[in-house]
């Protein structure tokens, strides 16, 4: 409490915000940052709790660390005292006190950005790919599915194995291929240009007397008379040959 004059009969009360600690005080004192007097008549202030700071001299209430941040000591003056989850991490609660209010971000995702404060911020793997990592923070941590494998959702923390009678894993139609694992369409698949043609899992030209038409599964061998290239569309009459409906011997 104060007086505000000289042989005063009462004291007044300091306001929340303030204090007075002497004995016939005139004035009182404003708390200063990192501590607040949250009633009146108060003859000290208070140091902020964990998870709380106040920024300003004066205040009867001290802020909380928004969502995604935490704070495990007291008296701070600055929100910037308040410490970020890490990448791969979120909180959703105010005033948060300790790090480990932070939760990861479950197996089959993944958190790019610090101070998350929604597990909705957590991303989702691919499709044909999967994540055992919890806290993960990068997308590299999405693991294709290996051979035999695939995964069907997003946010899968692990593949499942293709039955063995295959009627998961679907082969891309003749005349197309797919070099990659992990697929989960068939329009992944593609077709061979012309002139080449499907060998294991890829393209390959097609060999000198033969030809093959974009997305052929085989190269056809030349007819009589003709011949080609490596890697041609089609066929030509050798020399000495000329085209009248087939290819004849120059007269």
């Amino acid at each position: 409490k104060y007086g505000v004059s000289t042989g005063s009969s009462a004291c007044s009360n300091c306001v929340a915000g303030k204090f007075s600690a002497a004995t016939g005080a005139s004035t009182c004192t404003s708390c200063e940052a990192g501590k607040f007097a949250a009633n009146d008549a108060q003859d000290d202030c208070v140091a902020c709790d964990k998870g709380k700071y106040s920024a300003y001299n004066g205040l009867s209430v001290c802020s909380n660390c928004v969502a995604g941040k935490y704070l495990g000591s007291t008296g701070n003056n600055e929100e910037e005292d308040c410490t970020m989850c890490l990448a791969g991490k979120y909180s959703s609660s105010t005033g948060a006190n300790h790090v480990d209010t932070c939760e990861d971000c479950a197996a089959g995702k993944f958190g790019t950005s610090p101070g998350s404060d929604n597990v909705a911020d957590c991303i989702e793997c691919m499709k044909g790919k999967y994540s055992q990592e919890q806290a993960a923070n990068s997308e590299a941590t999405c693991t294709m599915c290996s051979v035999g494998k695939y995964s069907s959702i997003l946010g899968a923390p692990m593949c499942t194995e293709c039955p063995v009678t295959n009627s998961t894993c679907v082969a891309c139609p003749g005349g197309k291929y797919l070099p990659v694992v992990g697929a989960t369409s068939i329009l992944e698949c593609s077709r061979c240009l012309a002139g080449w043609t499907i060998f294991m899992f890829s393209c390959s030209s097609c060999s000198k007397s033969t030809f093959s038409e974009a997305g052929s599964s085989t190269c056809s061998v030349c007819g009589v008379n003709t011949d080609s290239a490596a890697g041609s569309v089609a066929c030509a009459c050798k020399a000495g040959f000329f085209f009248e409906g087939v290819c004849k011997a120059c007269p």
